[in-house]
């Protein structure tokens, strides 16, 4: 029932991190507000639902000034944002944020060097002198030495420049307001060979994001100018409108340029081109140094203003909102935000507060970064300058996923409410069992839906099976609900074909049924099967398919259930789209490609009414062989026996119809029919005989032929049995001492191979029908 509308390609809401990330920040709110504030969660505040769509918009006017700040931190002033103003409302044109940067590596110098080994070698040296014949020990002499290798530098000197602009239109070139750019170089040692380490000329692909959303949502007196129009059709609620998707869509934006800035400077500048090309191998004449890289740079500590907070009237008419609008602020913004009713909304003023902590926070940091890193003012690649941009992109990309997650929070909390209210989350068989409920109080009995569960029967007659569609699950199988019309007075026969020459006419009941599936984006689809069941001594004909004309029924499978047969088909339910998205769809296409959609679709229409058709046998056999009505209904074996015959054995009709005088009794009229059928039927055993008895036959004689050439079973004993059996199960026991006159006996448990069973060729039974050729 709940689903995200609009483009959110953030991540997916997680209500316990979020939580977690707004309690962070309430730790901070309270060293900003005065002891006597007390803002919460929104959630944990009373409120009405339209101070929901009040948070919403007070998210989206924090978000727009936060996002103002790291833009005026990229060199976004008041005068640029003023021309980017007046040049997207003069010329009505797309205004994109563009990230450009070069690289180059020029040859600079080859230089040999003396490199010492790592290790040291010791000699030591001892003399000795011969005083008076004898030999003495006087000194030692030690010497050290170390081996020296010369090594080729090629020393390149490698060169960055970058530039971060705005330009309006398609051409970057036309109106380009250009927010900073700098230009910078490094030397690259490799040892390897000549070749260069670097493209000698480089251009990375230009990183865009659209500033349009932004600047059309700041009015000409520098106000946060966002609301969610309400009277559109397209608004759901706080979170699902065109508004806050749009709102969704900018952020997002913002948030993958800042990603891809960032791991420009930190992967493609500082790994590969600082770290990269000499990492593993330091040259020779490089000089240890210390070095604070990109990737230790965080926001942890920047505060994030764009937080969902509600507080009490109550509590803030008592902490007296000392106004400090009136304060001229220590770090004055590009924007102002609007006044809002009086709300459980926090005011203007501290929101205004929260903005001044996130300036000064986001102040602190970069003044750290200019501690630690080189002055942008100096040629080294990586600076300041960079270190504060990479910065401002984790501190948009908290902007975002803030934002993000403050509208998602809002639709949450309508979500949980809802579920308390109600004591559970509504599941699509909920909503179907809410919508049944009130059919039945608004709609009278012929109109409201039932289950779609019928008896197979005649008047007056005890059902012969159970027709039904049913829904799994995993409590039960239900029937669906279908509104259902049945069809009186005169009604035409329809008809279906059984061959290429031959159709069937058929009449009898019609039901025509309409039925609403309910189903929620993001859930299981749910799973329906046909359902046949027949009962003891009950026979029926189910044939399935579609409804292929006005009078014409097109079966797909048919199948005979007798004697507690059961059925299941599993349905597959394929959507067609609807007329609108059909008209949208074909909107673009050629006029013969129009047509041919057009007639294909009207194809689809004309055969996608799925039908049932249910056929008795017992009326179809009383009227087949002659008989009256009910004469078969306690024929019980009468019955079975025809079915046999017309099913397993294709027995003509002829031989077993009612061919006497029409005037006879009931009685005497089953009477001769059970004849017939007893006279098939002894055929049909004297046929089974002799089969048999030609099976048994062949058995002996391959028994025979088997026990002849077995020397192995002589001298076995005279009382031996073996048995030996046919393929239609019959047994014969056999003495063994005929065998052993014959010189052996044979295997004990000889199995014999038997004949088999006998097929005859039958024509096939059928009822009598309205052929139309």
């Amino acid at each position: 029932m709940w689903h995200r509308h609009g483009s959110s390609d953030f991540h997916r809401f997680n209500e316990e991190r979020f939580k977690s990330q707004v309690d962070s920040a309430l730790a901070v709110v309270t060293t900003i507000l005065d002891t006597t504030r007390n803002p919460r969660h929104a959630a944990d505040e009373d409120h009405e639902y339209s101070d929901k769509y009040g948070l919403a918009d007070f998210l989206t006017n924090t978000g727009i000034a936060a996002a103002l700040t790291v833009l005026e931190g990229l060199g976004l002033d008041a005068s640029k944002l003023q021309e980017l103003q007046k040049t997207a409302a003069t010329d009505k044109r797309t205004v994109t944020l563009r990230f450009e940067a070069e690289e180059t590596c020029e040859f600079v110098q080859e230089k040999v060097v003396d490199v010492e080994s790592k290790h040291e070698f010791v000699t030591v040296v001892e003399e000795t002198k011969k005083k008076g014949g004898i030999l003495a020990k006087e000194k030692k002499k030690t010497t050290k030495h170390k081996v020296v290798t010369k090594v080729t530098e090629y020393h390149w000197l490698v060169g960055l420049n970058y530039v971060v602009y705005a330009y309006s239109g398609n051409d970057p070139q036309a109106h380009a307001v250009v927010l900073q750019r700098r230009s910078s170089h490094t030397t690259v040692v490799t040892t390897d060979n000549k070749e260069s380490p670097l493209p000698a000329n480089a251009r990375s692909t230009p990183i865009d994001t659209p500033l349009t959303w932004l600047l059309e949502h700041i009015s000409s007196n520098g106000t946060c100018d966002f609301h969610i129009d309400r009277s559109a059709e397209t608004c759901r609620t706080p979170r699902r409108n065109d508004d806050i998707s749009s709102a969704l869509i900018f952020f997002n934006g913002m948030k993958k340029w800042s990603e891809k800035v960032s791991a420009f400077f930190v992967k493609d500048v500082e790994d590969e081109v600082i770290l990269g090309t000499n990492r593993g191998n330091q040259p020779p004449s490089a000089e240890p140094e210390a070095r604070v890289h990109l990737h230790s740079i965080t926001d942890e500590g920047v505060f994030v203003p764009v937080l969902p907070l509600f507080e009490s009237v109550e509590s803030g008419t008592e902490a007296g909102h000392s106004d400090p609008s009136d304060l001229e602020p220590k770090y004055p913004a590009l924007v102002s935000l609007p006044e809002w009713n009086k709300s459980p909304l926090l005011s203007v003023a501290d929101v205004n507060l929260f903005l001044n902590e996130e300036r000064r926070s986001l102040d602190e940091k970069v003044h750290k970064i200019n501690e630690f890193f080189p002055s942008k003012d100096g040629s080294d690649m990586i600076s300041a300058a960079e270190a504060i941009i990479v910065l401002l992109g984790l501190h948009m990309q908290s902007i975002a996923n803030h934002f993000a997650d403050g509208v998602d929070y809002i639709e949450n909390m309508l979500k949980t409410q809802l579920i308390k209210a109600i004591g559970k989350e509504v599941q699509a068989s909920d909503f179907a069992e809410y919508i049944r409920f009130h059919d039945q109080k608004l709609l009278k009995d012929e109109y409201a839906p039932k289950p779609f569960s019928y008896a197979i029967r005649r008047p007056n007659h005890y059902p012969d099976g159970v027709l039904s569609i049913e829904k799994l699950n995993s409590d039960s199988n239900e029937p669906i609900m279908s509104i259902t019309r049945k069809l009186d007075g005169e009604i035409s026969p329809m008809y279906f074909p059984i061959n290429a020459a031959t159709s069937v006419e058929f009449t009898g009941d019609r039901y025509l049924h309409a039925w609403v599936s309910h189903q929620f984006a993001g859930q299981q689809k749910d799973s329906y099967q046909l359902v046949a069941r027949a009962r003891q001594f009950s026979s029926f004909l189910l044939l399935v398919g579609k409804i292929a004309g006005p009078d014409s029924f097109e079966p797909l499978d048919a199948i005979i259930l007798q004697n507690k047969d059961e059925v299941l088909v599993p349905l597959l339910l394929n959507q067609l789209p609807s007329p609108k998205d059909f008209k949208d769809a074909i909107s673009s296409l050629s006029p013969e490609q129009q047509r041919f959609a057009k007639a294909f679709r009207q194809m689809q229409l004309e055969s996608s009414v799925f039908a049932v058709c249910c056929i008795q046998l017992k009326p179809q056999l009383e009227a087949l062989l002659g008989l009256p009505s009910d004469a078969l209904t306690k024929e019980i074996k009468l019955t079975q026996d025809l079915l046999s015959l017309f099913i397993d054995y294709q027995i003509p009709s002829d031989l077993l119809s009612f061919d006497g005088a029409g005037d006879i009794s009931l009685a005497d009229k089953v009477a001769i029919v059970k004849g017939h059928v007893e006279s098939v039927m002894s055929v049909i055993e004297e046929a089974k005989d002799k089969a048999l008895e030609a099976a048994q036959k062949e058995a002996d004689m391959a028994f025979e032929m088997d026990s002849d050439g077995d020397d192995s079973a002589a001298g076995a004993p005279e009382s031996s049995r073996f048995l030996a059996m046919n393929r239609g199960g019959l047994m014969k026991m056999r003495s063994a001492s005929s065998a052993s006159a014959r010189g052996g006996l044979p295997p004990p448990a000889a199995m014999m191979a038997a004949a088999p069973r006998p097929q005859m060729a039958m024509m096939a039974a059928a009822p009598t029908p309205m052929v139309q050729d």
